[in-house]
């Protein structure tokens, strides 16, 4: 049986900072609150979802970011049953971009590692200069079947 499904603006967590571009239908979509303030009971969803919440700073300290973007995973692992999945700008650009939160690899790995699990997986192979991570509360052991071509797909 799975949690009852629950839209939540985690986005409320970094100040609010996305209200402006997307209005009121993010007030509309549910309910809204600061997960780390008024964090969610534990386990009470099955995955949460964090699309473009960790990709810009809007002027916030990358310093003062990266303990926010800690702060918020781990009020939403906390209420996650199975897992979180976000994403953030990859340090393996070209440059960086001074408005954008560029979190390399090894520093999520390890904030993931000694703070939340150990069971996580990162895609960078969808063409943006940016990565999603899969952090799971229990290891995934996925099935791997594809035909002898499948590298060249």
């Amino acid at each position: 049986m799975s949690a009852p499904a629950v839209k939540t603006d985690v986005e409320q967590a970094l100040g609010g900072i996305t209200s402006p571009r997307h209005g009121s239908d993010l007030m509309s979509a549910g309910m809204v609150r600061d997960i780390t303030v008024d964090p969610l009971p534990p386990e009470s969803v099955d995955v949460v979802v964090m699309n473009g919440v960790l990709t810009e700073r809007q002027g916030i300290p990358r310093e003062r970011m990266v303990t926010m973007a800690q702060s918020l995973l781990a009020s939403a692992f906390q209420a996650a049953r199975c897992g979180i999945v976000f994403n953030v700008m990859s340090r393996h650009v070209d440059w960086e971009r001074e408005d954008l939160f560029h979190w390399g690899f090894d520093e999520v790995a390890a904030f993931l590692k000694q703070n939340l699990t150990r069971h996580f997986s990162f895609r960078a192979d969808y063409g943006l200069f940016e990565f999603t991570t899969f952090a799971w509360r229990h290891p995934r052991r996925l099935e791997f079947s594809a035909g002898p071509d499948w590298w060249s797909a």
